[in-house]
């Protein structure tokens, strides 16, 4: 099922509302293709490569400089899915994530 921006939207105003630590990557990401070869293989160390690819297609949003990729879940399937939020401009990843 997918999320959509709204809970796109939601999952980036939780980024401001957290102490969130970026790492020291400096990338600005101009396009979809790019936050995707950036984001899966961090995904694929911290969730595993079977669950991230389970979890295509990807949501991919950008709001106000920030990229926010999820996961997307068959409709039947009831959980939470993998994410990121990551700055546009400089390429730091600033939240990682998975629903519940």
């Amino acid at each position: 099922m997918y999320a959509g921006k709204k809970l796109a939207e939601r999952f980036y105003a939780k980024y401001f509302n957290d102490t969130i630590k970026e790492n020291s990557q400096v990338i600005p990401i101009r396009n979809e293709e790019e936050l995707i070869q950036i984001a899966e293989p961090k995904l694929f160390r911290v969730y595993g490569k079977k669950e991230v690819k389970w979890q295509m297609p990807y949501e991919i949003y950008l709001i106000s400089g920030y990229w926010i990729i999820e996961g997307t879940f068959p409709k039947e399937y009831a959980g939470g899915v993998v994410g990121f939020i990551i700055n546009a401009e400089n390429g730091h990843i600033v939240h990682i994530m998975r629903g519940k």
